[in-house]
């Protein structure tokens, strides 16, 4: 049975995948090997239209989207910290800022700044140029930059201020 690959990122040598409804990881060295990738946990994803997973370095915990758009932070063992949902937004994707706050994309294409505990949200783009749905959302390693992708479309935001 094929199975259906969703959103990647690297951390501590390992790449995570979201494969159907599990976050999976092999590690990084062995991926010229033919490898079967080791299931973190079980999650409720779909693998289709979301790309949202990032990883918190700075709090070692992954941060992904749901099949009901919404952003769930849990440990790298899976224990659930935090989910983040409104009626109405359809979040896509997610990036984290080396502060530990959250960079989530809508299928509106807005863009929004969840807070490190998941319980206060801003918004910082109320709707993006081009890019509409927001497919994919990235920081670049100064957390300067936002990139943002969509279907057609890329735009890039520099950022001014966390605050």
């Amino acid at each position: 049975m094929a199975q259906n690959v969703g959103a990647t990122c690297v951390f501590e040598k390992n790449l995570y995948v979201v494969v159907d409804k599990a976050l999976q990881k092999v590690g990084i060295e062995k991926i010229k090997e033919e490898v079967i990738l080791e299931t973190c946990f079980k999650t409720n994803t779909v693998c289709t239209s979301l790309n949202g997973l990032d990883i918190d370095c700075k709090n070692k915990r992954v941060l992904y989207t749901s099949s009901a758009y919404e952003v769930v932070c849990a440990s790298l063992e899976g224990e659930q910290i935090f989910s983040y949902k409104e009626k109405d937004m359809k979040i896509y994707c997610v990036a984290v800022f080396s502060n530990g706050e959250i960079l989530i994309g809508d299928k509106s294409g807005s863009v929004h700044v969840l807070s490190k505990d998941g319980k206060q949200r801003r918004t910082v783009v109320n709707k993006c140029h081009k890019v509409v749905p927001i497919c994919d959302i990235s920081l670049n390693k100064s957390n300067t930059r936002s990139i943002i992708c969509g279907p057609d479309f890329i735009e890039i935001y520099d950022i001014v201020s966390f605050k």
